[in-house]
């Protein structure tokens, strides 16, 4: 993609106004979010008073009622069971109990079995009192002598007290009496009116099953009220007894207060939706604010952001010069600001840059030429250091390699060029990255040939050791490389290879219009006879190489042979891999 391509995304103005917009919102999200925690604790709180008290409340009207209705109870059954009153006169004393009591209009005596036997009332009664025999499980309660309390009806709980005997105690009989509920229930009734916005279902008295014993609403007397895990809590609390608790239970506020009257326990719930309302208002309220602080917000930014953006404008068109090498444009910023400086370092840059452009060329030139033979350390060393000098001709102690191709005209001639071109291009390739592995220099390609140094343009005290540690990877390679190219092509290659080491004359060697960094020497024509008199894939050295690695190699003497052109006879060593 050209630079005149390239478009603003997004641009520097709007991302001002969306960080004003943002630091603005920050601090009004942080005070509505608290207002909303401490009205919720607030409300909570709230809520959790109201339930306190309506559950306060309707404990004290049913212990109120219910306790009196036992006192009196009491007195009756004592009267009918004194022995120093004459037996004529205890139904009389009982009548009076009744009478005078504000919770009883009546009592019921049963004897031991639970049998009906008579009635005592206060006065017409709008209701017959249960003739029937009482419940075993009443009956069973109250001979523990403990008051029992029966079944929730019409309004109505059953209190039934054990008779006595006044020497054996043995229980004779028992008296009841069927207390009305419905203060209580009225209770309730205006409690929900006013503390729970008619909630019927808000406040209501159960027992340790978690049935309705007491409901604003009679037809739901007896219902079962919440779900397993509010019954399992409401017999828990029964029977702990103690002040109330109140608690979140699913998606309700509860408060649970035990009663001294059986096993009873005022439960009051409401609803958290209904609960926090208010803060679903002030919700809307603090979003609605932050609407219009974040559109103010916006507005200013945008007016401003576009003021303090103009010069930036500026800066890109210089950078955008600077990117396509124009480096003779200029900014002029007049905003005496970050701007202003950052506008002159750009124009110091697109200077410099200028100035360097040369300095680049020069060195991409170096790499190009010293790439193509030296290791690429050496490469960027001389690139970057710009001194030529250790390329001057001097004398040094370097080994030398020639790796050549056995067989290459065979090879040409079985094979299609093309065929022929990419395995040497591939062959060489290879053994220039050992090469350089190594720490050699590539020499000169000579056909099939590959002629390598090492010792110079750095001295290298381990010339030998490096220089025959490439011949063996080279030997050792070919091995994967013939695998591939007997699969691709049907043909392997073999290699004979000759080292030497010596004194040589190394450095930047040729004509005006052309140059070439290699060494010449007697050592150069002696590692290229050896390396023409060596079998395939095998490695020569002469013995001056073999002394400097014997130690570090598995090396043979094989023998000793005059070279053409030399009347000393050079002794053979190999390389075994």
């Amino acid at each position: 993609m050209s630079l005149a391509e390239h478009r603003v995304q997004s641009p520097m103005w709007r991302k001002i106004a969306a960080l004003t917009t943002l630091f603005a919102l920050i601090p009004a999200g942080g005070i509505g979010l608290s207002l909303l925690t401490t009205n919720q604790q607030a409300l909570k709180a709230v809520s959790r008073e109201v339930r306190l008290t309506a559950t306060e409340s309707a404990a004290a009207s049913v212990d109120q009622i219910v306790g009196g209705a036992r006192e009196d109870l009491r007195g009756v059954a004592q009267s009918l069971g004194d022995p120093t009153i004459e037996a004529s006169s205890r139904i009389g004393l009982a009548r009076t109990f009744v009478s005078s009591s504000e919770q009883l209009d009546h009592a019921v005596i049963f004897d031991k079995k639970g049998v009906y036997i008579d009635a005592i009332l206060a006065g017409e009664l709008d209701y017959e009192p249960r003739r029937a025999e009482l419940a075993p499980g009443v009956l069973d309660r109250a001979r523990d002598g403990a008051m029992a309390i029966g079944s929730p009806a019409r309004d109505r709980i059953q209190l039934v007290l054990p008779l006595r005997a006044a020497k054996t105690q043995e229980v004779t009989g028992y008296v009841a009496s069927d207390v009305s509920l419905e203060p209580v229930r009225k209770q309730l009734e205006m409690l929900v009116t006013e503390k729970f916005d008619v909630d019927r279902d808000a406040l209501v008295v159960v027992n340790a099953k978690g049935e309705a014993v007491v409901h604003a609403e009679p037809t739901k007397l007896g219902e079962v009220v919440g779900d397993g895990e509010l019954v399992a809590r409401v017999a828990e609390i029964s029977r702990i007894g103690g002040v109330a608790l109140s608690q979140d239970h699913g998606e309700d506020l509860i408060t649970l207060k035990p009663l001294e009257v059986g096993d009873w326990v005022v439960l009051a719930r409401v609803p958290q939706t209904k609960a926090y309302a208010a803060i679903d208002e002030m919700k809307l309220m603090v979003l609605a604010a932050l609407l219009v602080a974040g559109l103010l917000s916006v507005i200013l930014a945008i007016v401003v952001s576009r003021q303090l953006t103009r010069p930036i404008r500026d800066l890109v068109k210089l950078c955008r010069a600077i990117a396509s090498r124009d480096f003779d444009q200029r900014a002029q910023i007049e905003t005496r600001d970050e701007m202003a400086m950052l506008g002159r370092t750009l124009n110091d840059a697109a200077e410099q840059l200028r100035d360097s452009e040369e300095e680049l060329r020069r060195q991409q030139a170096i790499r190009a030429d010293l790439g193509r033979y030296l290791p690429t350390e050496v490469v960027e060393r001389i690139a970057e250091d710009g001194d030529l000098s250790e390329l001057d001709g001097r004398r040094e102690q370097v080994s030398i390699l020639f790796a050549d191709v056995v067989g290459f005209t065979q090879l040409c001639e079985q094979n299609e060029p093309d065929v022929v071109v990419a395995v040497l291009n591939e062959l060489f390739t290879i053994i220039t990255e050992i090469i350089f592995r190594h720490q050699g220099v590539v020499d000169k390609f000579i056909g099939d040939c590959v002629m390598a140094f090492w010792g110079a343009p750095d001295a290298d005290p381990e010339h030998a050791f490096h220089a025959v540690s490439a011949a063996e990877d080279i030997i050792s390679w070919l091995e994967i490389g013939n695998a591939g190219w007997r699969e691709k092509y049907g043909v392997e290659i073999q290699l004979a290879v000759g080292v030497h080491s010596g004194d040589v004359i190394v450095g930047n060697v040729g004509s005006n219009n052309r140059v070439a960094y290699t060494v010449v020497g007697e050592a150069v024509n002696l590692a290229a006879r050896l390396e023409s008199i060596a079998r395939p894939n095998q490695i020569l050295t002469s013995r001056q190489t073999a002394e400097l690695v014997a130690d570090d190699f598995d090396i043979v003497h094989v023998g000793g042979r005059r070279m053409p052109g030399s009347d000393d006879e050079v002794e053979l060593y190999e390389v075994r891999v």
